[in-house]
C-alpha cells in the first residue's frame, strides 16, 4: 500500500522540462512492510511505485496539449517505465519500525522521445514502405537584440519676457531739488518648459536561419508522422510567392507578420498542395550567471504560428508563444548552442502535441 508520494522537478525549462529530451525529476514515496525492514519483494514494489509517481506528476505538469494525449497512456506509460525513465537513483531512503512503513526518494530522468513513441501511431509492417507523412515547411529564425532605441522625453522650448524699469524719482534736500532718474531697462531671460513623452522602447534584432535549428525541428517532427520541406523549395517552386527573405526581415523586428505576407505564402502552398506551414523566432535573451552553479545561462524566448493550408480559407492550426527554454553552459557561446537547439526541438515537440490533439497524427 503506497501510503504517500511527493515529487518535484529540477529543471530549466519553465513549467516543463530540463532539456529538449529529457526532464530530471525527483520523486519519494512511502509503503507499509510487514516485517521491521523490507523483503526484497517490497522493495522492488516501492522503486516501481516511485517511477510510477514520477511519470504520474510528469504528465499533469505538461502543457494541456501534451496532457490531453498523455493520460489516456498514463498506464501504459507507468508499466514501460524502464523505457522512458533513465539515470534512476536512488537518493535517500529510511525505515520506520514502529509504524512499519519504507520510504523511498529517487531521481531519473524523463525522456520526452521515448513518451512521444507512444503517441506517435504505429509504423507500416516489415518490408513495406513508409507510411504517408504530412508536408510542413517552416520559417525559423534565430536572433538577438541588436539595439534598444528609447523614446522621449520630448522637450519643448518657448521664451518669455521679463520686463523690468524704475521711474524717475525727485527728492528735496535743503533749499534745493535734486533729481535722480533710473533708465527704464527690458531683460530678455529664456525659460525652458519640458513636456514628456512617455513612450515604449523599440526594440530590433539580428536575425538569420540556421540549418542546424532545421535540423533539429526535422529530427522531432519526422518521429511524429511529418517531413519537413525546405522553405527555399517552396520559394523556388512559387516563383518567389512564399517570401522567406520578408520573414526574417520582418523578424528583425518582432513577431507581428505583415497579413499580406502570411497570405501571399498561403495563397502559395494551397497552390502547390502543401498542407502546412509556418513561421516563428527563438530569441536570444542577455547571457546571465546562474547562481547556483556560477555557469553561464542564456535563456530562449519561443514564438510559432502553424497555418493549415487544406481548406479554402487558410486558419491557424497551432501556435506557441509566452515559452521559455533556459540551458547552462562554460561559455556564452556553449549556452546559446544549448539554449536554442533545446528550443527548436521543444518548439517542434509543443507543435506536433497540437497538431495531434486537433486529429492530424
Amino acid at each position: 500500500m503506497i501510503l504517500c508520494a511527493s515529487l518535484f522537478a529540477l529543471g530549466l525549462f519553465s513549467g516543463y522540462g530540463q532539456s529538449a529530451t529529457a526532464v530530471r525529476r525527483q520523486a519519494s514515496v512511502s509503503i507499509r512492510i510487514k516485517g521491521s525492514k523490507p523483503t526484497a519483494a517490497e522493495s522492488a514494489a516501492l522503486l516501481n511505485a516511485a517511477k510510477a509517481e514520477i511519470i504520474a506528476a510528469h504528465i499533469k505538469e505538461a502543457p494541456q496539449s501534451r496532457q490531453n494525449l498523455l493520460v489516456p497512456l498514463e498506464a501504459t506509460l507507468q508499466s514501460n517505465a524502464d523505457r522512458i525513465l533513465s539515470a534512476v537513483q536512488v537518493v535517500a531512503e529510511q525505515t520506520d519500525r514502529k509504524a512499519k512503513t519504507q520510504t523511498i526518494s529517487i531521481v531519473a530522468d524523463v525522456n520526452e522521445t521515448a513518451i512521444d513513441q507512444f503517441i506517435t501511431p504505429a509504423g507500416p509492417a516489415a518490408g513495406q514502405s513508409d507510411g504517408p507523412k504530412h508536408y510542413i515547411t517552416l520559417v525559423f529564425v534565430s536572433r538577438r537584440q541588436a539595439r534598444v532605441m528609447e523614446l522621449g522625453p520630448e522637450v519643448i522650448q518657448s521664451e518669455s519676457a521679463v520686463n523690468s524699469a524704475t521711474d524717475s524719482a525727485s527728492q528735496s534736500s535743503g533749499g534745493g531739488t535734486a533729481s535722480t532718474t533710473v533708465t527704464a531697462r527690458k531683460d530678455a531671460t529664456s525659460i525652458t518648459k519640458s513636456a514628456v513623452a512617455k513612450n515604449s522602447h523599440k526594440i530590433s534584432y539580428e536575425a538569420s536561419t540556421s540549418g542546424e535549428l532545421d535540423a533539429a525541428i526535422s529530427a522531432v517532427l519526422a518521429d511524429r508522422n511529418f517531413k519537413l520541406v525546405d522553405p527555399a523549395t517552396i520559394r523556388t517552386r512559387s516563383k518567389g510567392a512564399f517570401a522567406v527573405e520578408k520573414f526574417v526581415e520582418q523578424f528583425k523586428a518582432g513577431n507581428d507578420i505583415e497579413p499580406q505576407v502570411v497570405e501571399d505564402a498561403s495563397t502559395a502552398c494551397q497552390q502547390l498542395k502543401l498542407p502546412f506551414y509556418g513561421f516563428g523566432s527563438l530569441t536570444l535573451e542577455p547571457p546571465q550567471t546562474d547562481p547556483v552553479s556560477g555557469r553561464t545561462r542564456v535563456n530562449v524566448q519561443i514564438y510559432a504560428k502553424v497555418i493549415d493550408c487544406r481548406d479554402a480559407f487558410p486558419t491557424t492550426l497551432a501556435s506557441v508563444e509566452a515559452t521559455q527554454y533556459s540551458a547552462l553552459g562554460s561559455s556564452q557561446t556553449e549556452a546559446e548552442t544549448a539554449a536554442l537547439n533545446g528550443a527548436a526541438k521543444t518548439v517542434a515537440r509543443l507543435l506536433a502535441d497540437k497538431f495531434n490533439a486537433k486529429g492530424v497524427r
